[in-house]
This record gives structure tokens, sequence and C-alpha cells, in this order.
């Protein structure tokens, strides 16, 4: 048990090198192997941290330890104990390198906007890598100020859940004090603290390396660790980093030639980017949350299904959706009805209607699609994708758009939403009001 100076217990545990090895080689082999060939004999010290889900990991650039009764204190924090400060106490230019053992947690960006999925890492991913190698040249790194929580952070769920009458039901039975959410992007706060108050065991652990081992990579002999540790870090981002300018130009060259932005709202053409983004696995779309990597899926589903009565009362499945990347395997999702900016958008783009937007952005699609595969064989990389993927178009209420379908039809198609269960599919939530299907060609 390690306790801070002032007798709060934190949620880690010490650990040696072999019980590191130990720990990562199933999700992590490589590195374990790697470390293996290594001289050990060095007491290093290593610390596994558990956090519940929802606590902050980074937030606005501080790094944070869980405590064990909830909460969580800073790494720099002075009522650390010494030898812990000593090991996880970094410069200005560094970062604490961490590897994920457990669970899924998501970097993310805050804005007006509301919440922007950046990465999920999973196990076996680590963190702070950059800094962590370059550290003995002082070098700083300009990039976003990203914020990390264990677990998901853009969860949400399909129904909506912000009747204050049945949200008063929840907030009695979980003992919870945060009003009803107002939008999607609030359903975090709530999911998280009926995971605080439900007890729930739901862990993300996290390998923390210490300083002294840090220090080490610049050493000539840990020189096949620091490039293992280049090659997984890199392996998370060559794709976008390889073909960004290649894409965005190919893009460019297509509105200009085909005289797009004439015709087309530039909201729609920039959608249709980023839905060949999102086919590619470069950025973020979303799926319905199958396990519990994410977070205690069972317990927030459990909560609504059992005390929320409208649902009850509609027969509705409490599915949560999850951030995901289109993985070749499984359709992903994108609604363009998703952000609290879409009101904006909409009167931007010049529609009356979810449903004009959504009909042109697939004109669009349609003609870049067309150009792609007859005129840009020659960009291989985006060709490969557009010619492996099928894109279909969802509205509640598709009206007389015969190449938009009934939302209710993504249940039939799609068994995540419904994992054989009877009750009804929440076809009418606002996310299927202008949603797009990302599917691998049969």
């Amino acid at each position: 048990m390690i306790q801070t100076n002032d007798g709060k217990i934190l949620a880690i545990e010490k650990l040696s090198w072999d019980d590191v090895i130990t720990a990562i080689t199933p999700t992590n082999p490589d590195l374990a192997k790697t470390m293996n060939l290594l001289d050990n004999t060095v007491d290093y010290r290593f610390y596994k941290a558990s956090y519940r889900f929802g606590d902050k990991i980074i937030n606005d650039g501080k790094y944070y330890l869980p405590l064990q009764d909830g909460g969580s204190v800073a790494f720099d924090d002075l009522d650390l104990p010494e030898p812990l400060l000593h090991d996880l106490s970094y410069g200005v230019n560094e970062d604490p390198l961490g590897l994920i053992l457990s669970k899924n947690s998501e970097f993310h960006l805050i804005s007006k906007d509301g919440v922007q999925t950046q990465s999920i890492i999973s196990p076996g991913q680590m963190f702070g890598v950059p800094k962590a190698i370059d550290s003995s040249n002082n070098t700083s790194t300009s990039v976003l100020q990203s914020n990390l929580n264990a677990g998901s952070r853009s969860l949400f769920m399909l129904s909506k859940i912000s009747d204050n009458i049945d949200h008063s039901k929840i907030q009695e039975h979980f003992g919870i004090t945060l009003p009803a959410p107002a939008t999607a992007q609030d359903h975090w706060k709530i999911f998280v603290e009926i995971a605080n108050r439900a007890n729930s065991p739901w862990r993300c652990e996290v390998i923390y390396f210490s300083r002294d081992w840090i220090n080490q990579l610049n050493n000539d002999e840990w020189a096949i660790i620091a490039k293992r540790l280049t090659e997984n870090h890199r392996a998370s981002y060559n794709m976008w980093h390889n073909v960004a300018a290649t894409w965005n130009k190919t893009f460019a060259e297509i509105e200009l030639d085909k005289k797009m932005s004439k015709y087309y709202s530039m909201q729609s053409l920039n959608t249709v980017r980023q839905l060949f983004m999102l086919s590619g696995g470069i950025t973020y779309g979303f799926k319905p949350a199958t396990d519990e990597s994410a977070a205690p899926i069972t317990l927030i589903e459990e909560a609504y299904t059992n005390v929320y009565e409208k649902l009850a009362k509609q027969n509705y499945r409490a599915v949560i959706m999850e951030a995901a990347k289109f993985s070749n395997e499984e359709p992903i999702y994108y609604s363009i009805n998703h952000s609290p900016s879409t009101q904006n958008d909409l009167e931007a783009s010049g529609h009356r209607s979810q449903i004009a937007r959504l009909d042109e952005i697939r004109r669009v699609e349609e003609n870049y699609t067309k150009t792609i595969l007859e005129e840009k064989k020659s960009i291989h990389t985006l060709y490969k994708v557009i010619d492996s993927i099928i894109f279909s178009y969802y509205h509640n209420n598709p009206e007389s758009y015969n190449k938009i379908h009934s939302a209710n039809l993504i249940a039939t198609e799609d068994n995540r939403f419904t994992n054989g269960v009877e009750e009804t599919f929440p076809g009418t939530s606002l996310f299927f009001r202008g949603c797009i299907k990302v599917s691998p060609k049969p």
C-alpha cells in the first residue's frame, strides 16, 4: 500500500522488472521480449495504477494518479512520498511513459463544438513515447494539449435521456447529483457518476516507467528498447501521416475540376472528406458498445433499462455508442446530427432540413467516388479504400428520398444494435436523423 504524506491511499502498486515483463507479455509481447534481453540487475521501479471509469489520467497537460477512494493527485504533488515523487516527477519538456494494461482510454479535445476524439488507446499501446525518447535532448514538442480519461469519453446513449422526471429516478436510485443531460455530449458525466455510486469494479490499468528507467534509453546498450518504443509509436500514426497530403490534394483537384463548390455547400464537401478519412481508418466514427472495454456498459444499460421508465414504456433497448475506427470487418457510423454545431452547419449550408443536407452529402460522395474509381486509380491508398467500402444513408423519416433508407433497417442489418434482444430499436434517435453507415463490401 502506497500512501501520500497526508494519509491518502493511492490506487497504485510497485512492480519489479520481472513483474512488468509478465504483465505486458499478453498485450505487448515484442516489448516484453526486448526487455528480457537487457540486464535487469538494477532495481528499477515501475508502477501499476488502477483508474476508475472516467478518472482523469491527463487533464490540461497535467498527469494524475488515482486514489483508492476516488479522486486523484498530480504526479508532481509534494504530498507524494519522496521515492514516488522522484520516479514520476518529470521535467517541463517530458511526459510520463505509460502502457495501457487493461481496458481502453481515449485521448480527446474539448471545444465549443463538443468532444473530439483524437485516439483510442488499447491494452499494449503506449503514450508519452516521443518525449521519453528525446528527453535527454531537452526537446520541446509542439502538440495539441489532449486530455486522457480512463475509458471512452465520447460515450452516449441513442435514446433521449433528458426527461427531468425520469432522471430524478436515476438520481434517487444511485444518489447522483448531476442534472438531466441537455445533449448527448453530457451523457458521459452521468454514466461516470452512476459507475462511481454503484462502486463499479471496472478499472483501466496503466503501467508507468520510472524516470531512472527512461534515462537509460539514451545509452547504447538500451538502443534496442528505444527502437522498439519508436516502432510502436509510429505504427499508431503512420497511415494518416503518409496519406494526408496526397488525399487532400486529390480532393481539392476533384472539387476544382468538377466545379463542385459551385453546386454544393462547403459543409457537405468537408463532411464527405471526413467520411473518406473515416473509411480509411484514419478518423473516428461510432459503433454500438458490445463489451466492457470502453466502460462498464452492462451496468449503465441496466441502470436505464430498469430505472428510467420512458425506455421501459417505449420498450427501447438502452444502446450505448462508443468512438471507434473502421476495421474492414464491421460497419461504422457517422451522424451529421451528432454535434452541438449541427444547427449552425445546417444554416450555413443553406438547407432547410437535415434530410436535404444528407441527400446533398450522398450526391457529393457519389461524385467523388465515381471520379476516384475512374480517374484517380494512381492514388493507390485512396482508390483501394473507396473500392472496398459501401456508403449507406439513413433517416428516421426518409420521405420521398428513394436513396435514403429508413433508420429502422439498421436493426435488421446490424445485430450489434439488438444483440438478440426483443426490445424496440431506437430508430427515432437524433443520431439517425442523418446517419451514414460505412460497410465493407461483401
